[in-house]
């Protein structure tokens, strides 16, 4: 799940969550500079004036930027399919896909 400021990966604890650093997991080179770069682009949507006008600048960047998403759970539960259960969060529909 993305966020402002954070790494995209969280993880479920007793009293919530942790953000998780992707460079911390038995992940690939690739996926960690993917899942970076996933990050990195949802930071760019940040508009730091006025928060609560951040986001996408259209539907269309927001779906491709889901799908990207998407791409990304199927990758990590490919990666760590013995580590652990991985969840998405759709930042389109605002569904938990599991």
């Amino acid at each position: 799940m993305p966020e402002y400021d954070c790494f995209p990966l969280w993880e479920e604890v007793v009293d919530g969550v942790k953000n998780v650093d992707p460079s911390t997991l038995p992940l690939s080179p690739e996926l960690q500079q993917d899942l970076d770069k996933w990050a990195d682009d949802y930071e760019s949507t940040m508009n730091p004036d006025y928060p609560p006008e951040s986001g996408f600048p259209s539907a269309e960047i927001a779906a491709d930027f889901d799908g990207r998403g998407h791409e990304l759970w199927q990758r990590l539960t490919k990666e760590l399919t013995d580590n652990a259960k991985i969840s998405y969060y759709s930042v389109t529909d605002g569904t938990v896909r599991t």
